[in-house]
Formats: C-alpha cells, structure tokens, sequence
C-alpha cells in the first residue's frame, strides 16, 4: 500500500499565492486550502450565508513518501523558511506527517463540509448529506486531489460572480477546472453547455467524477488542455468565460482568454492577490474588457469583465 507524507501550513490568506506555487513544485496532485467560517456579529458585512472567515488558511498537500521524501521534506521546509522571511505577512512552520493510501483519501474530509454562497449555490461534500431548500442549487463534491474544494477566497468569490453571469448564459468555457466545481456551478446556474479544461490530467479525471455525480455530463465537456483547446472544441466564443488562476498566469493568458470571448461576453477572473489587481485590470483593458463587477475577501479580488471592444 503506498504511503504519502502531508504538509500543512498556516498562513495569512495573503501569503497564499507564493505558498500554493511553492508547495505545488512538491505535490503536483494539488493543494487543498480550508479556512474557519464563524458566524457574523449582528450588523456586520457577512457574504457567507451569515459566516465570515476566521483565523489563518490552511494549505495541505502531499507527496509519496519513498526514498527521495526526506529530500523533498527539507526542502519544502528551507523553501518556507526563506518565503517568511521575506513576506510581510505571517507564515507558519510547515507540519509533516506520514498517512497511507486511505488515510490520504480521508484526509481531504476532514477539513471539508457543507458551505452555503452567494444567494443559492449549496456545496455538500458527497458523504454528507442535505436535503437543501427549495431555491437550492446544490453542488455534489469530492474535491480528491484537485484544488477547487469552495473553501479557498478566490472560489467562493468566482461563485459569487458566476451567479450573475452564467443565467443567460448558452456557452461557458471554465479554465483550470480543478474539482469542476465553477463548471458544475455555470450549468446548474443555466448555461446551455459548458467547456470545463485543465493543464493537470489528475483535475480532470477529477472533474469529470464530480460532473457525473451531479448528473451533468450531457452538458459539460471536460478536457485536458488550455482555453485555446476549449475554443476549438466548442468552434465558437463563449457567452462567459471563467478562470480562478493566480494573477500571474491570468496576465500570462490573457490573449487566449481574450480570443475565447466576443464583444458582449464576459469574462471571470479570480485568484487575483490585492497588489497584482491593478496589472490585471490593466492587461486585460487594452485587450477591451470593461469592470462591470467586483468582490474581495481579505487580500484576494476577483472581477467580471465586459468585453466592449
């Protein structure tokens, strides 16, 4: 039975960007990234269905662990070390522990339960169950080792923005998938088809079981590949085009994105670190997107463009 070493680290949310490329080089299945939701005082700005985030995020990952594992372990540690030295904000010593092959397949559940955001969408991990509420639209989720649990900001915020892109929407394309879950969310929402595509094999068998649980697979193509691949399988633009991705590789993509929607389209962006959003904003500009919206939580932003030109 193969047996993984997990790292955890906490860390301010802001620092999460650097952290989840670092620890990627070592856990290329994916991160997952949880943070506490506690309820809102009364009064206070809480778009969680009454909760707020609370306290530090938590990035997981894992690796085999065999002859190279205590290489790859002092090295992730000397890699964090020098990470908080020089980041402003505050990160935690790596923790390691070594699980087997159950133990990593259960380990994604114990940080994962029912969340409710926006004004309908409900995630509900697949071995919990919830009956819902009329007007739910409920997500069935294994997260498995794709990144797109609901958890992190930067999907809680492009669910936020999908529910009001995606009603009239007839294509959608979702750029780096992870877990399905923004694709799984745009159908239930009310595009017609969707285009679901990730770089990462593993997301997208990922994606694919998560779509299937949903009973969505006669509307959403999943595929390995970019938002170019996505475009020449659909053989048109689409109406929205999502993409949660670190700002870094929004900007490094921002012509294929571009080129996959129309004039009048819109386009989803998240995973934007507050001191990139700016850059972003301003890459896509000159490639004739307008903001027409805008949600932040802690240091992450996210937007939904227009296409005016």
């Amino acid at each position: 039975m193969t047996r993984w070493v997990e790292v955890s680290v906490e860390a301010d949310s802001e620092a999460a960007e650097e952290l989840i490329g670092l620890l990627r080089q070592y856990c290329p299945d994916g991160i997952v990234a949880s943070q506490k939701m506690e309820p809102a005082a009364e009064g206070a700005d809480a778009d969680w269905a009454g909760a707020i985030p609370s306290g530090p995020l938590t990035l997981r990952g894992y690796f085999v662990s065999n002859d190279s594992a205590s290489t790859a372990r002092r090295q992730i540690e000397e890699s964090i070390y020098y990470l908080s030295r020089i980041s402003p904000q505050s990160i935690a010593e790596p923790q390691f522990r070594e699980i087997t092959e159950e133990d990593w397949a259960d380990a994604w559940k114990q940080h994962y339960h029912m969340q409710r955001i926006g004004d309908r969408l409900v995630i509900v991990p697949t071995w919990e169950s919830y009956a819902g509420e009329p007007d739910d639209l409920i997500i069935r989720l294994d997260p498995g080792a794709a990144f797109g649990t609901g958890l992190h900001p930067t999907t809680r915020l492009a669910l936020r923005l999908l529910e009001h892109a995606a009603r009239p929407a007839k294509h959608l394309l979702d750029v780096g998938t992870g877990s399905g879950i923004l694709a799984i969310a745009g159908a239930l929402l009310g595009a017609q088809h969707v285009v679901a595509v990730d770089v990462h094999e593993v997301a997208v068998g990922v994606a694919r079981a998560n779509i299937a649980a949903n009973n969505l697979t006669e509307q959403i193509t999943v595929l390995v590949g970019s938002a170019t691949d996505g475009l020449e399988r659909s053989g048109q633009p689409f109406d929205v085009v999502i993409a949660n991705i670190i700002a870094r590789v929004l900007i490094d993509l921002a012509d294929s994105l571009a080129k996959a929607v129309p004039i009048g389209g819109e386009l989803i962006l998240s995973g934007i670190i507050e001191a990139a959003e700016i850059e972003v904003l301003i890459t896509f500009a000159v490639r004739g997107f307008e903001p027409i919206e805008r949600y932040e939580e802690g240091e992450w932003r996210a937007h939904r463009l227009l296409r005016v030109r």
